[in-house]
């Protein structure tokens, strides 16, 4: 919070992630690459990000963008902060959603504890809730998912398909 930024989700080579939280963001599409930032070549996010923190917050910025065709196009961007806003409209439904998982494999365990059923219902949902939901901010900020919650998911539906074979 508090970083300049394209108000676009940007991977590490500087391709631009389906993340927006800003109406300007529009002429920068989902699989577009940043490769210059006012007319100087970039080779990633980190650069680019050093160079939105020179300009500043506010400030103007002509972008060079290579299409998903190959064809460069440059843009004019604002740059923005990043806010409490941005991180609710990114990681909000996320959180919320994670929450909820765990809420609904909770349920039928406390409902019928003794059902083997339901410690799996249970088992994958904490998977899939975990990983998917409350872990994915850390996958959207680091680029990468826990391995232990995966083994989680895995283990959850592995269980589910299991189950449901034997009944």
């Amino acid at each position: 919070i508090g970083r300049p930024w394209l108000a676009v989700g940007l991977l590490p080579s500087g391709q631009v992630l389906p993340v927006a939280t800003r109406d300007d963001s529009g002429s920068l599409s989902f699989q577009d690459r940043v490769v210059s930032v006012d007319g100087a070549a970039v080779a990633g996010a980190d650069e680019i990000d050093a160079r939105l923190a020179a300009i500043g917050t506010g400030g103007r910025v002509r972008i060079g963008v290579e299409r998903p065709t190959g064809r460069v196009d440059t843009i004019d961007a604002t740059v923005h902060s990043f806010d409490g806003a941005d991180y609710w409209a990114i990681f909000g439904p996320l959180l919320v959603g994670g929450v909820l998982g765990l809420l609904l494999g909770i349920a039928p365990l406390v409902s019928r504890p003794d059902l083997p059923v339901s410690w799996a219902w249970f088992l994958f949902n904490i998977g899939v809730s975990c990983n998917f939901g409350l872990l994915a901010l850390d996958w959207a900020l680091v680029h990468r998912f826990a391995p232990w919650g995966v083994l989680f998911g895995a283990l959850g539906a592995g269980g589910l398909i299991h189950l449901g074979l034997a009944l």
